[in-house]
């Protein structure tokens, strides 16, 4: 995967993605990768679809929510995509980085952060800004 990503070889590592997911179809953490890439082809739709499974396999992992939300914002799906952000943030820092899915504070902070910058830009899009 990782020599994929570096090659910017989306559409390969998303055919092997889920060539993967056909392998191991619980594996929701298979999902948010393709949530996460499928757009960097030009595949909106699918991204959200990947999201979405993943949020119902896993809604209590803040990066399921942040993927289901930012799915949702690339689908012009805004109002839902700030549900979904602000679900994340209600989370808190410290469930985020210490939970079964938490991967530390930095890691948290980072994806606070990106939350909280995702929401301002979406209102701004509302506002017609």
């Amino acid at each position: 995967m990782d020599s994929l990503i570096a090659a910017r070889d989306y559409k390969t590592l998303a055919g092997y993605l889920k060539g993967v997911l056909k392998r191991f179809p619980g594996e929701y953490y298979i999902k948010l990768q393709l949530s996460e890439y499928l757009p960097r082809i030009g595949d909106k739709k699918g991204a959200l679809k990947y999201a979405e499974e993943a949020y119902r396999q896993a809604s209590e992992d803040a990066l399921a929510v942040f993927d289901y939300a930012d799915a949702l914002w690339l689908n012009d799906r805004r109002e839902e995509a700030l549900h979904h952000y602000q679900e994340m943030l209600d989370m808190g820092i410290d469930y985020i980085a210490y939970s079964e899915h938490g991967e530390g504070l930095r890691y948290a902070k980072r994806l606070l952060r990106t939350a909280m910058w995702c929401i301002a830009e979406i209102k701004k899009e509302l506002k017609g800004v």
